[in-house]
């Protein structure tokens, strides 16, 4: 028996940025995190970030108002983040960058003027979004999912036409219903680029070498991912068995009959652990199995979106200013302690049997003084630091936000610099007051004992 694994299969660019976007939110953000619909169409994955702590809702009426809001893979329409910026969410939109590229075009399109048919299936989550990007008075926007309906189809103004296709259509039924349409629309205009997206594409070609090889194909994904069952309809097209599991345990001898060739693929919505552990079933059931893949990995990378950033970076600045406002409190909290300790030595008895113990007495109790004094003056000074700190926290807040005027901030600034000054000066003053207080005990103390003596030798 031999299992053969076609190259690139897996997560697209797309699907793993998604993914990626929610598991760092769940990783940082310390609050729920809602994704309104699936955020990929594969039920492993929003399986497990359920068990992480995402909540998947359909609709961001069911969102609170301020929560985490990130928008799935496939796209939503303008009026949906409208919506959500309303209730005043948290917006970061996770729609695959190819799918923002036909959103575009349809946009592009009603801008022109022009009638827009969309090929693809109605219901589809992506092809709702698209729908929701024509906005204009002078054409119309309608779905066409097959030959037959390209056949019928009625446009207002054929001479200003145009086409985009759902990203995760099969390349060869897309062209097939495009001639149709050419054929009865001359004037048709053509996207600007492919609307298949590059990894349905790749993964469709994949398949297609495959079958050259496999007698019985299984592609792994879910029933209800477009692109996934494109991949299964792509299998029987060249003449193959091909069978869409969701995981291992749906594999069955049946299935396999006879076949000496085994096919193994996954969809751009399925993760890579469901393939191995499809491997590692096939293994089970047919010892000594040998095993070769054929094809390169896909390198296409998308970076995370802005938004995602934008909430990191807030909750980086978040903890730095928790962290540092923790410690300026045990400091301060640290410095009342020691000059509460040096007032309690203050409020202890004095006691002295002759003139040393006296004049020890006396220098002791100033020194004391000039401690606490010099205590209560690093607790001004430390306070004076926290305003100033803040002062500097605030316009950097009211700088990266953009919440204040110029005029505002300076003036804000500046009341708290002039407050930390004058708490500085008072701790100085504090600290030249006792010293006075100090040495005038120091004398007080020094002239009692002299006076006595003086008496004595009179």
């Amino acid at each position: 028996m031999h299992l053969i694994i076609a190259n690139p299969r897996g997560f697209c660019a797309g699907v793993d940025r998604a993914v990626r976007v929610v598991d760092e939110l769940l990783d940082f953000a310390e609050e729920p995190v809602f994704v309104r619909h699936e955020i990929v169409h594969n039920h492993a994955v929003v399986g497990a970030l359920a068990k992480r702590g995402a909540v998947f809702v359909e609709e961001v009426e069911s969102i609170p108002s301020g929560a985490i809001a990130v928008m799935s893979a496939h796209g939503v329409a303008p009026a949906v983040v409208s919506e959500a910026k309303a209730r005043d969410l948290r917006v970061v939109d996770a729609t695959c960058p190819l799918v923002t590229r036909v959103q575009l075009e349809v946009a592009r399109h009603a801008k022109a003027g022009h009638d827009v048919i969309i090929i693809g299936h109605r219901g589809h989550v992506e092809v709702d979004g698209l729908l929701g990007y024509f906005q204009s008075a002078a054409g119309q926007i309608q779905v066409v999912e097959d030959e037959a309906e390209a056949a019928t189809v009625e446009v207002g103004d054929p001479a200003r036409l145009a086409y985009v296709t759902q990203t995760t259509l099969a390349v060869s039924q897309a062209e097939r219903i495009v001639d149709v349409l050419k054929s009865r629309f001359p004037a048709l205009i053509a996207p600007r680029g492919d609307t298949i997206c590059y990894a349905t594409q790749n993964r469709q070609d994949a398949v297609r070498k495959l079958a050259e090889r496999a007698e019985v194909i299984f592609v792994v994904g879910a029933p209800h991912s477009s692109n996934s069952r494109r991949l299964a309809e792509v299998a029987r097209e060249e003449g193959r068995r091909a069978y869409l599991i969701e995981s291992a345990d749906e594999i069955t001898a049946d299935q396999i009959g006879a076949a000496a060739h085994i096919g193994l693929m996954s969809s751009a919505s399925a993760p890579e652990h469901l393939v191995q552990a499809s491997v590692r079933r096939l293994s089970d059931m047919f010892p000594g199995l040998k095993t070769e893949e054929f094809g390169k990995a896909e390198t296409m990378f998308f970076r995370a979106p802005v938004a995602l950033e934008k909430l990191k970076k807030e909750k980086e600045v978040m903890a730095q200013a928790k962290a540092q406002a923790e410690a300026e409190a045990k400091a301060k909290a640290k410095e009342r302690a020691e000059a509460e300790a040096h007032r309690e030595k203050l409020r202890q008895p004095i006691r002295f049997d002759g003139l040393d113990d006296v004049l020890q007495t006396a220098a002791d109790l100033a020194e004391q003084l000039r401690e606490t004094a010099v205590a209560s003056a690093r607790v001004g000074e430390r306070e004076a630091e926290m305003l100033v700190n803040i002062g500097e926290n605030v316009r950097d807040r009211a700088v990266n936000e953009e919440l204040l005027a110029e005029a505002r901030k300076m003036e804000v600034v500046d009341s708290l610099r002039r407050s930390a000054h004058r708490a500085v000066d008072l701790g100085i003053d504090a600290v030249g007051v006792a010293l006075r207080v100090g040495s005038d005990a120091v004398d007080s103390f020094l002239s009692t004992p002299r006076r006595s003596l003086d008496t004595a030798a009179r």
